[in-house]
């Protein structure tokens, strides 16, 4: 197989490495996504897994964020996040579109509840501007 050909190893240890670059994803009908999960007062709720799917995504902490990319118009496709609970939306992705998602949470019993909907770019990039990228890399 030409490494040109792959887009994301997963390993048996749940480690994910993308090899996906930007003009691969124009060509190739991919769309973005990012969720981002904003500074908040009560910074000691961590832990806040992001899934696509069965497959996690990452772990975001305040003020973090996960950005990939997903193949378009392949049907629709579920990000959850998960804490005491579960939220999750649905996206029929479209080639070239960016889908902007916002984590926060409710205070739960035991851990925090997670909630996540859409934003705007605008809101978006106001998130991002101080966010920092998530540690993508966890096995479970």
């Amino acid at each position: 197989m030409k490494k040109s050909e792959i887009n994301r190893i997963v390993y048996g240890n749940g480690d994910i490495e993308n090899y996906v670059n930007e003009s691969t994803i124009e060509s190739d009908s991919y769309a973005t996504i990012y969720v981002i999960r904003p500074k908040s007062r009560s910074g000691w709720v961590n832990g806040m897994k992001i899934y696509e799917g069965e497959k996690i995504i990452g772990i975001l902490s305040t003020n973090t964020y996960l950005k990939w990319n997903v193949k378009a118009e392949n049907g629709e496709i579920i990000i959850t996040s998960k804490g005491e609970g579960s939220d999750m939306l649905r996206i029929n992705p479209r080639k070239g579109e960016t889908y902007y998602i916002v984590q926060e949470h409710k205070t739960g019993w035991v851990k925090a509840r997670p909630k996540i909907e859409f934003i705007n770019e605008g809101e978006a990039n106001k998130l991002l501007k101080n966010a920092t990228p998530a540690e993508t890399k966890y096995a479970e």
